[in-house]
């Protein structure tokens, strides 16, 4: 069985995740992507104010109506301490025994990868694919070069068009009463403003 991890904090989750996802599923054709929204990730403090709770079920909103191979975990956000990708890996490989594992990536967290808890161990226990932005990609390219030498990591690249867009700049719109309809899947904006989330 074949299965993708793709974590994030999500916070609101917008139009660039879900085509992050969409080019995983084409990529490499998963039996499952597993969404997994952070619960406390350890190199951010910051989640834009909401609940845990509130960026599960943007998340469902978001990808379930994608494709039938994609699935939301609340495995992370129900953890009190810190979650550590290399973790919640181990986690899934005990739920999911014989199956094959590729964690989908942004550049920036390829970039710092082998600063990761466990970091040489994860490496061992999973593939990753890192989605790209622009073409202009020498530095990541000689990155995941670097790794895939000295760890014997599987790391490449997926080629898709970027929305360019993040997080904190919807947050932000949000706050100052911005319209971000181009930026959130309908459904994510409807939980958004039926429940004021990201208001100042």
């Amino acid at each position: 069985m074949k299965i993708g991890i793709y974590g994030g904090t999500f916070s609101p989750v917008h139009l660039g995740h879900v085509r992050a996802a969409r080019a995983f599923l084409d990529d490499v054709f998963p039996d499952l992507l597993i969404i997994m929204p952070a619960g406390n990730p350890p190199h951010k403090n910051e989640w834009g104010s909401v609940k845990a709770q509130d960026r599960f079920e943007m998340c469902k909103a978001a990808f379930e109506d994608i494709s039938d191979r994609i699935s939301v975990s609340d495995f992370e956000i129900k953890k009190s301490a810190k979650c550590y990708t290399y973790e919640t890996v181990m986690y899934l490989k005990e739920k999911y025994p014989d199956s094959d594992f590729t964690v989908l990536c942004g550049e920036d967290m390829i970039l710092c990868l082998d600063e990761w808890f466990e970091a040489e161990k994860l490496m061992k226990q999973c593939s990753f694919k890192a989605l790209a932005r622009g073409n202009n990609n020498k530095k990541l390219e000689e990155k995941i070069a670097l790794l895939n030498e000295k760890y014997g990591a599987d790391i490449s690249l997926i080629a898709a068009e970027p929305i360019e867009i993040s997080s904190t700049e919807i947050r932000n719109m949000i706050a100052n009463g911005e319209d971000v309809s181009s930026f959130v899947p309908e459904k994510v904006l409807g939980i958004i403003n039926e429940k004021h989330l990201y208001r100042s």
